[in-house]
Parts: C-alpha cells; sequence; structure tokens
C-alpha cells in the first residue's frame, strides 16, 4: 500500500500510512504529495502527517455525532405543540367528549373533554376552571370530626359521646335505661286500684304506701288550742322569781317586763310560763306546733360575773336549771340567738345569726310534719333561720312553753326582756297556723 490511502467507512475509522506522491497505482489515480490530514468538524484523532486513526467524535453537544444506541432516540417526552385534523380524533370519542366528523368543514373551535376539561380555540387541552389551591382548609363543626387542607383526601364523621357538641349514638344506653322519674303531677284518674277495696285510702306503713281503712267515723272536728295574750294581766301564767321580778306595764301598756335583780349574788332570774303540773305536753307527728312573740332585750351578760342567758319558746324549766326538754331560742353570755332542740338533756344548736336587740323582732317556732319526719324550724322576722329534725322531746320527754331571763355570775348588773305579746298554738288538722 505504499503511497496509498485507504478509508474503512464500516468502523467510521480512516487509516493513512505511506505518505508519498500518488503514482499510477493510487487509489485516487491522480498525482501529488499528502504531507498530512486534518480531523474537521465532528471528527477525532488528526492533524496526521504520518500515520494515524481519525475516528467520529460522539457526544450530545454541539459539533459532535449522535451514537446510534443514544437512549434519546427512544425515550418518551412531551409532544410539542402540534395540531390535529378531525378525521385523527374522530374515532376516539370519549363520554363527554364533543367533536367534528371528517366530513366537517371549517375550523374547530373548542372540544369538551367532560367535566373541567376542554380543547379551546388554539387546541391546546385547558381546564375550564380553576381548581382550589391546596392550602385551602375543609374545617370540621361542630358535632363532627375529621378535615384538613387539599393536599390529600379529606373525610369527615360524626363525632360521638356524651358531652355537650357531640351526638348521641343510636345505640347509646341513655335512650333506653331505667331512670328515676322527676317531679310531677297525676290526675285522680292515672291511679290505679291496685289492692285497695272500697272506702280505703292510701296510708304510709312506715315504709311503704299501702292501701288502709280510715278508722273512725262521721265527720272529724278540729281539735286546737289556741292561746294569746297581750300581756294586759299576768294573772293567769306561772311566774318564778328570785330577786327578779315580773311586771306588766310596768315598761307601757300591754308589755311584759321580766328582769334581773341587782344583788350580787348568783341566780336572779325571773320567768313567766305554763305550769307544768298543769299543761305538759311531747311532740307527736300528727300534730302542729307553734309559739310565737315580738320581743327585745336590754343586756348587760358577758362572761364571769356578768354570766346568764335569756330563754323563750318551748321550755321545761323557769329556774337556773338548763331545760332539759324544750324547741326554743336561747342567746349566752350576751351572744346570738340560737335555735335549740333538746331532749331527754341531749341538744342540737345551730346559731341563728341573729344578735341581741332593743329593738322589738318578731321570733316563731314552728314543729310540724315533714315528709314523714318531726321537724323543728326557728324563724327571726318571717325569714327562716334553722331546721332541726333531731332532739325533738317526744314521748314521755315533756314540755311547756314561756320566756325567762336567768344572771347565773355575781356581778349585780340588771338584765331585763320584753314582750309585747305571746301566742301558743298546738293544731291536729293542719300544719300552719301562724304566718
Amino acid at each position: 500500500m505504499s503511497n496509498t490511502i485507504v478509508v474503512q467507512d464500516d468502523d467510521n475509522v480512516i487509516i493513512v500510512s505511506d505518505t508519498g506522491p500518488q503514482g499510477a497505482s493510487g487509489a485516487g489515480g491522480g498525482s501529488g504529495t499528502v504531507t498530512s490530514i486534518t480531523a474537521g468538524t465532528g471528527l477525532t484523532g488528526g492533524t496526521i502527517t504520518t500515520s494515524g486513526t481519525i475516528a467520529v467524535s460522539y457526544g450530545t453537544s454541539a459539533e459532535t455525532a449522535c451514537e446510534g444506541n443514544d437512549s434519546r432516540l427512544s425515550d418518551a417526552r412531551t409532544p410539542t405543540t402540534h395540531s390535529h385534523v378531525a378525521a385523527d380524533i374522530g374515532s376516539v370519542l370519549g363520554p363527554g367528549l364533543v367533536g367534528r366528523s371528517a366530513a366537517s368543514s371549517g375550523t374547530c373551535e373548542r372540544i369538551g373533554l367532560g367535566s373541567g376539561l376542554e380543547i379551546d380555540g388554539s387546541k391546546n387541552l385547558a381546564l375550564t376552571t380553576t381548581p382550589a389551591a391546596q392550602s385551602i382548609s375543609l374545617t370540621a363543626g361542630t358535632g363532627l370530626t375529621g378535615g384538613g387542607d387539599l393536599s390529600a383526601n379529606r373525610s369527615f364523621a360524626v363525632s360521638f359521646g356524651t358531652s355537650a357538641s357531640t351526638a348521641c349514638e343510636g345505640n347509646d344506653s341513655r335512650l333506653s335505661d331505667a331512670r328515676t322519674p322527676t317531679s310531677h303531677t297525676h290526675a285522680l284518674s292515672d291511679l290505679t286500684q291496685s289492692s285497695a277495696t272500697t272506702g280505703q285510702v292510701p296510708t304510709w306503713n312506715g315504709s311503704a304506701w299501702a292501701a288502709a281503712t280510715p278508722s273512725g267515723s262521721g265527720t272529724s272536728e278540729a281539735e286546737t288550742l289556741l292561746l294569746f295574750t297581750d300581756w294586759i294581766s299576768n294573772n293567769e301564767w306561772y311566774r318564778s322569781t328570785s330577786g327578779g321580778a315580773v311586771l306588766c306595764g310596768s315598761d307601757a301598756s300591754g308589755v311584759l317586763y321580766l328582769r334581773t335583780g341587782t344583788a350580787a349574788s348568783t341566780n336572779q332570774r325571773a320567768a313567766i310560763a305554763s305550769s307544768l303540773e298543769r299543761t305538759e305536753f311531747s311532740f307527736d307527728e300528727e300534730t302542729s306546733y307553734e309559739w310565737c312573740s315580738s320581743v327585745r332585750t336590754e343586756s348587760n351578760f358577758g362572761s364571769g360575773a356578768d354570766a346568764g342567758f335569756y330563754v323563750m319558746g318551748f321550755m321545761d324549766s323557769q329556774n337556773q336549771t338548763a331545760d332539759s326538754n324544750g324547741v326554743l331560742f336561747r342567746s349566752t353570755d350576751g351572744g346570738n340567738w340560737y335555735g335549740v332542740t333538746v331532749a331527754g338533756g341531749t341538744e342540737t344548736a345551730t346559731d341563728t345569726g341573729v344578735a341581741l336587740s332593743t329593738s322589738y323582732a318578731r321570733f316563731r317556732i314552728s314543729v310540724l310534719t315533714v315528709g314523714g319526719t318531726l321537724t323543728a324550724r326557728f324563724y327571726v322576722d318571717g325569714t327562716l333561720k334553722a331546721t332541726h329534725t333531731t332532739n325533738i322531746p317526744i314521748s314521755t320527754n315533756r314540755t311547756g312553753w314561756g320566756l325567762r331571763v336567768v344572771r347565773t355570775g355575781n356581778g349585780g348588773l340588771q338584765n331585763s326582756m320584753y314582750s309585747d305579746w305571746m301566742r301558743i298554738a298546738i293544731d291536729r288538722t293542719t300544719n300552719l297556723v301562724f304566718t
């Protein structure tokens, strides 16, 4: 191959050797001398002056060749903007797709692709409405749970429970459970006969209501003892004094005046009361009892030598001895009035919060049955101050009524009590006597 250039096209390689003049036997058939070969655009390997190899330059940039197995020759990619004639799409119409037939003429202005999509007049696929942004949030309102932004599918559910702002589930036990009825009334027609017979009435037997035949016959008459005095005279009352005095009218007409003495000795006292030998009783559940009086005091009571007390109401003592049985008001050593129930020497006492005063106040004691329980109530000027259900004297624990003032110390100071009037009522047919 002297003075010859050989080109091997299959491998895209040019081999040059034995440079020199071209002779008659050269491949070119011409004449001349080759001194060098330069690699042009898209080739590598030059310049060659003796021997060498020139090859194609493969790559992805300008002035390089694309190799036959380059992935770009077969990869998937977004089509560039282009158009179709109606015949290209007429056979692929789907739900909501509107198109023209191949025979139609003119410009295709719009093809609808179902709800929210279209191919507009520029032949571009576009949204017919603006979608909601992902940042928009769906919020669960009262009684619901769930929600969230639009970055994912969201759901809502009812919030079941037993608290406010929750729903009661269909199988909630509260929809069918047994419960105590709220307070209500019934007409007589709602009562059933049960075990009652003609003439019987509902009667409490101590543990339950039961039908019973009422005892006695004929018409029942009221059995009421009502005593009232405006203290014009005190001759009809039992009086007990020791150094003190029980007077009517000395302070004002119709006013009872009780005072201790001024001697420096103990147990100075004055009392006016029913006689226990002739008027004693005990409380029971079938009778209502009431004592009421308008009273004021002038007190020098204190502690030590000035100790003493006032008592009024249902009481069983007329001297310095403490009451063993009674329902009464009591003030000790100048303190507040207390509501007291005492039976057999055991008492229950409640501070009414009412202080001794030189002004008249109306004191009332009511003993009656409330809901099957014997109850004592203490009122001052119409206001309920205390309620007792314990240590109310019954059975052999007997009492009477009255007022008294006792100085137990030896200080010699006088203490006084004034009553404008007094009323006592014992009634076996009603639970209301005074108001």
